[in-house]
């Protein structure tokens, strides 16, 4: 599996800091430092210039081992406007790997600013993601 940012919008984004991390692999013991966060990170990315409507690779291939049916992934954004935090729930559906983003300013509290699902992304009851 690899991860891509895209730039959906109509104008170049700049000095963008990318970290991607598993949640199944972060520490969660009572007395993790900063350190150790930093340390479990899949990918650390930083990019110059990102134009508009243009996606790039970042990372390494990441191996899903044979029999997981879901992973949750977690990545931090950063770049000159701002920084966005985003986490992904990713279920197997037929043998592809479909995702659903949602972000949230890292300045604010709580809402949501941007959120995309993949098409065929299994929903809860209520039609929604179970983040």
């Amino acid at each position: 599996m690899r991860f891509a940012i895209d730039n959906e919008s109509e104008f170049p984004a700049y000095e963008i800091s990318v970290r991607v991390w598993d949640m199944d692999k972060v520490p969660t013991a009572p007395k993790v430092t900063l350190e150790d966060i930093t340390l479990s990170s899949l990918a650390i990315v930083n990019i110059p210039s990102l134009a508009p409507h243009v996606s790039q690779i970042i990372g390494p291939s990441v191996e899903i081992p044979s029999g997981e049916s879901i992973k949750k992934f977690a990545a931090q954004f950063s770049c000159r406007v701002g920084g966005f935090f985003q986490k992904h729930p990713s279920p197997e559906v037929g043998g592809v790997w479909l995702f659903c983003n949602s972000g949230a300013p890292l300045r604010r509290i709580g809402g949501t600013h941007y959120r995309k699902v993949d098409n065929g992304y299994p929903l809860n009851s209520k039609g929604d993601v179970d983040w």
